[in-house]
């Protein structure tokens, strides 16, 4: 939970409230209700007790502290019910749910019933030469997405719903897709973020451009603070991607997982010092990374990126004086 002023773009939501949001959400297991300062500074604190369980830094500089909500005893009411208990005029929420598991237990019977009819169907429809239809959900939901029918796919992989299928990494990732296609944010983060801790090779997408931008920081945090190095095999190959935005990316994953090496800097730092389309921002980061290579390669680069009509030339001088002092004072 967050909360603070959006801005909705081409059809999609900025802000540091959903940044936020989306940040305690990879931090939440299933059934925990995690919320930042801001929520928290504005609620009544009597009804509900919270932990702190860690701090994010802000994007305009400060942190944020992020809490949990404590659960007690009664499963009924996890919260304590205070807030409940003065709505007393709301309909029993129960009821909905009653109403939906006896629908569906007669749905179950009247399929049994005509399961046998079904059959015949399929075998009229195969004598005739019809074209076959793939089985697998997972297979029907992928073809969905590409025809641009994420609440069909959806719909698909809810049919998983009892299978231990369902926790799949590669079924999360179609959910994650189809909620975000549908304009569903937080659940879309939810699944990635669950399919990048079971298994982070998963989140091929995280190299693709058209990975959300919004949810990079926060893929970051999670594969380089929570999964750690399990991460880094899957991760280290997008070193080599030709998007600076997914290099960049995996090495960040690296050093904050304690995985990366001298080697992971020099390659990252070498592809955008000779990207023509690097921005001068990525020049200035990739020299600041050549600055904690020691090595000949590393000292060639920078003598090169001080040489050049191009950013980060002070910062390329610097490390060059730095790096001879050391060496006269050995």
């Amino acid at each position: 939970m967050s909360q603070g002023e959006l801005t909705r773009q081409n059809g999609d939501l900025h802000g540091e409230a959903l940044q936020l949001a989306l940040e305690a959400n990879a931090l939440a297991d299933a059934g925990e209700v995690v919320l930042t300062d801001a929520v928290y500074l504005s609620m009544a604190k009597s009804e509900a007790a919270t932990e702190v369980i860690g701090e994010r830094p802000l994007p305009g500089g400060g942190r944020i502290r992020l809490r949990r909500a404590l659960r007690g005893e009664n499963p009924l009411a996890p919260y304590g019910g205070r807030a409940l208990s003065r709505l007393g005029r709301l309909s029993d929420p129960m009821r909905s749910v009653r109403l939906r598991v006896a629908a569906e237990r007669a749905f179950r019977i009247t399929r049994k019933k005509t399961a046998w009819a079904a059959a015949a169907l399929l075998l009229v429809a195969a004598a005739a030469g019809e074209r076959s239809v793939p089985r697998d959900p997972v297979e029907r939901a992928a073809g969905l997405l590409q025809a641009r029918q994420p609440l069909a796919a959806l719909a698909e992989l809810d049919h998983l719903a009892d299978t231990p299928q369902s926790n799949t990494p590669g079924v999360a990732v179609l959910r994650g897709k189809a909620e975000h296609a549908l304009g569903r944010a937080g659940l879309a983060f939810s699944d990635f973020a669950a399919a990048a801790q079971t298994d982070p090779s998963a989140l091929d997408d995280l190299e693709a451009e058209t990975f959300p931008a919004l949810w990079r920081p926060a893929v970051v945090r999670l594969l380089g603070e929570k999964v750690g190095r399990r991460a880094a095999l899957s991760v280290r190959r997008l070193l080599n991607s030709p998007r600076a935005s997914a290099r960049d990316d995996a090495l960040k994953v690296l050093e904050l997982a304690g995985a990366a090496s001298d080697g992971d800097r020099l390659a990252v730092a070498t592809a955008e010092l000779s990207d023509p389309h690097a921005s001068c921002s990525m020049r200035i980061e990739a020299i600041r990374r050549l600055a904690l290579v020691i090595g000949p390669k590393a000292d060639s680069l920078l003598q090169k990126a001080a040489s050049e009509k191009a950013c980060g030339v002070p910062q390329a001088r610097d490390a060059l004086r730095r790096r001879s002092r050391l060496a006269q004072a050995y």
